[in-house]
């Protein structure tokens, strides 16, 4: 295991590589986020939502690489991004659950 000078040779998490995307991405989740706030009709909400579709995919394939950059131990890397990508997918498994609960849908 690596210790004294690990961490130099470590990029910067946002490196000027992957900041021209993140900047893309986020100026596409605000206009899809901007274009819902002004939903008129159900071809206006369609269009925000490909906007966010579009900004989420930027970011994520973004996020993967600056997170296997910082990993302590390449030895247990896999270990890692598993507990990370349990951490992206629980939530959006547990949200129709509480949504239908909070909204009522399970009501008769």
């Amino acid at each position: 295991m690596r210790t004294s000078g690990a961490w130099a040779n470590i990029r910067p998490v946002g490196s000027r590589a992957e900041e021209p995307w993140l900047r893309l991405a986020a100026a596409a989740s605000v206009a899809g986020l901007l274009t819902l706030c002004a939903n008129s009709s159900f071809g206006i909400f369609l269009m925000g939502m490909v906007l966010i579709g579009i900004a989420q995919g930027g970011y994520l394939s973004n996020d993967l690489p600056m997170v296997s950059r910082v990993l302590p131990d390449p030895e247990h890397a896999a270990q890692e991004l598993g507990v990370y990508n349990l951490a992206l997918v629980i939530p959006q498994m547990l949200i129709p659950l509480y949504g239908s609960l909070i909204v009522g849908a399970d009501d008769n």
